[in-house]
């Protein structure tokens, strides 16, 4: 027999600053350890939200997380 596996849902409010973490240079990682949840979730909202991650990371302005939006179905 399988069980259905739902993932966490965050709400934006947590998920928003993670992504702006991630702009200013945090790893994604490491924001995981601290926050408890998973890193490749971070990474999605990052993608979603057209945010570079990695170790070739470019740290955005703040003029660019202006109008960052997270679908809450992410």
């Amino acid at each position: 027999m399988t069980q259905n596996y739902k993932p966490a849902s965050y709400p934006s409010e947590f998920r928003l600053p993670m992504v702006k973490l991630v702009a200013f240079g945090k790893c994604p990682k490491q924001l995981s350890k601290e926050f408890g949840c998973h890193y490749t979730s971070i990474q999605s909202w990052c993608r979603a939200a057209s945010v570079p991650y990695g170790s070739n990371q470019v740290i955005a302005p703040a003029s660019v997380l202006r109008g960052v939006s997270l679908n809450s179905n992410e």
